[in-house]
């Protein structure tokens, strides 16, 4: 059964759209777990108010596990001077409806 690793961040510098660019860049979080074991689908999303939330798609239980460490392995070294991590958790995925597609630049 797949699992999620869903992370929420307050921003409290740059704009949310520099903290996509970082993300997608060579070497970026989005780089990391794409060469994770396990890694599924990878998403990022501006809530509003300084608020956004990461969420990643997972093989396994361990594979979620894992991506909670390397994320908080690289946002300590790339992007601790733009905000902080509020919520992190991982959980079974029941299921998905449609298809995620990549969001045009």
């Amino acid at each position: 059964m797949q699992h999620v690793r869903i992370a929420t961040y307050k921003q409290t510098a740059g704009t949310f759209e520099d903290l996509c660019a970082i993300i997608q860049a060579p070497g970026g979080l989005a780089d990391v777990f794409r060469a994770s074991p396990g890694f599924v689908a990878y998403t990022f999303a501006n809530l509003g108010d300084g608020a956004n939330c990461s969420i990643s798609v997972w093989t396994s239980a361990d594979a979620a596990g894992a991506a909670m460490a390397a994320a908080g392995t690289w946002t300590a070294a790339n992007i601790a001077d733009l905000g902080y991590l509020v919520d992190e958790r991982t959980g079974q995925l029941g299921f998905i409806v449609g298809e995620l597609a990549p969001v045009p630049a």
